[in-house]
C-alpha cells in the first residue's frame, strides 16, 4: 500500500506538471492575493499534516505486538492507510496548485515535505525493521 501510494503520488504529480509545462498560460489567472492564498492553504495542509502523522504514529501499538507481525498488520493497515494518505493528499493538492496557478514555490516545498514524509513512515520504520 505504501508502495502503491507514493507510485501514485508521484505519477499525478508528474502529469500535472507535465501538462502545466504543456500549456503556455496560467489555467487560472489570478492576482497576487489569490495566489498567496492558494500558497497558505497547500503549505497549512502540509502543517497539519506533520500534526496529523504524530498524531496517527503515537496511536500505533508498539511491534510487533502479542499476535505477531500479521497481526499487528491486520489490526492496524487502516491507521498505516491513513497515515500515508496525509503526504499523499498534500503533495497532491500541491501539483494541482502548480497546475492552475504555476506555483513552482509551492510544488517545491510539498514534494520536498511529501517524500519526506512517506521515508520516514515507510512501512520499515513504523516497525522498527
Amino acid at each position: 500500500m505504501h508502495a502503491a501510494l507514493f507510485t501514485g503520488t508521484v505519477v499525478a504529480a508528474s502529469v500535472l506538471v507535465w501538462l502545466r509545462t504543456s500549456v503556455e498560460t496560467d489555467v487560472v489567472r489570478l492576482g497576487p492575493g489569490a495566489r498567496l492564498l492558494a500558497r497558505t492553504l497547500v503549505l497549512t495542509l502540509a502543517a497539519g499534516g506533520t500534526v496529523g502523522l504524530r498524531v496517527l504514529r503515537a496511536a500505533l501499538p508498539p511491534w510487533p505486538g502479542p499476535d505477531g507481525p500479521d497481526g499487528w498488520w491486520q489490526a492496524n493497515l487502516g491507521r498505516t492507510i491513513a497515515l500515508w494518505a496525509f503526504p499523499d493528499g498534500v503533495s497532491t493538492s500541491a501539483a494541482v496548485a502548480y497546475f492552475l496557478f504555476g506555483d513552482a514555490l509551492v510544488l517545491a516545498l510539498a514534494a520536498g515535505w511529501a517524500i519526506t514524509m512517506f521515508v520516514a513512515y515507510a512501512p520499515g520504520r513504523l516497525t522498527g525493521g
